[in-house]
């Protein structure tokens, strides 16, 4: 099962959009990283990302944006991520969690995003932090859900 790459963050993804855009086209995957300056290495869970929520499509090495991308603004951004987001893992399956009931501790959550084979590293402490971050950064920024720091929950 493919997860949502950790070190993604909506500002590079914003970027790839943009500059896919400024091409007025499909652009290749090496052209990207020239303009970005990035090492193509380090674009490739960026475009992940962006293919995952189903803002790219990607081709022999071409990038080609959707629709979705093609209307993303600064205005709609939260909406579009959020309805995308809503469809990949773990973020469906902590959707899912949350919507059960009065919340679940990151602990319990990773748990049983393990069992169902989800998961960032072997080491359950390594492992729950970094889907604390990861929900963090696009679950509570997009408002998927919620997060009560005293009791470490989500919920809806």
């Amino acid at each position: 099962m493919k997860l949502f790459p950790l070190n993604a963050g909506v500002s590079q993804i914003r970027g790839i959009i943009e500059i896919v855009k400024n091409n007025r086209g499909p652009m290749e995957i090496s052209k990207i990283a020239e303009s970005t300056k990035e090492d193509i290495a380090d674009l490739f869970p960026l475009i992940d990302a962006c293919s995952m929520l189903k803002l790219c499509t990607v081709r022999n090495g071409t990038v080609k944006l959707t629709s979705s991308a093609a209307k993303l603004t600064n205005a709609n951004k939260r909406e579009v991520l959020a309805k995308a987001l809503a469809n990949v893992e773990p973020f469906k399956s902590t959707i899912a969690a949350v919507a059960r009931g009065k919340g679940i501790s990151t602990k319990e959550l990773s748990r049983r995003l393990y069992r169902k084979g989800m998961f960032f590293d072997s080491d359950e402490v390594t492992n729950m932090e970094l889907l604390k971050s990861l929900l963090f950064k696009w679950g509570i920024e997009n408002k998927l859900f919620a997060y009560n720091h005293a009791s470490d929950t989500w919920s809806k």
